[in-house]
């Protein structure tokens, strides 16, 4: 990082002005996204308990990234097959997918493991 922001051959009088440059910005970014987490707040879209719990725990970029997954996840029933181990997951609006596009899934939960498999090659620990 110090390479790409601090020119090389420069006298050591010069590079130390570069790199106090270089943590002043740095300190001032950092500043600013606690000062961000601090006094923004969070928008709330679903209601849900978890969306609430993730705002409390992530940091305002990481619960972007979650909101996003919590609404894709809403596009999804969940059918139980058998007694709380093996599951189907199904896609609401199947017909509106490509043809190509995978619209039902099957999910195992392993007890012992406490993991979930999907046939669509993705482990999740619970």
């Amino acid at each position: 990082m110090l390479k790409g922001f601090v020119p090389p051959g420069l006298s050591m009088n010069m590079f130390i002005r570069h790199y106090e440059k270089l943590q002043f910005d740095r300190d001032a970014e950092e500043n600013f996204q606690e000062m961000r987490c601090r006094v923004g707040g969070v928008v709330l879209n679903s209601g849900f308990p978890i969306e609430m719990h993730a705002s409390k725990i992530y940091t305002p970029n990481m619960f972007d990234l979650f909101k996003v997954e919590l609404f894709q996840s809403g596009s999804y029933i969940v059918k139980e097959v058998t007694d709380g181990h093996r599951f189907i997951v199904k896609h609401i609006f199947a017909e509106k997918r490509e043809k190509w596009s995978r619209t039902e899934f099957e999910v195992i939960f392993d007890s012992q493991r406490e993991t979930f498999k999907c046939e669509c090659d993705r482990l999740c620990v619970f």
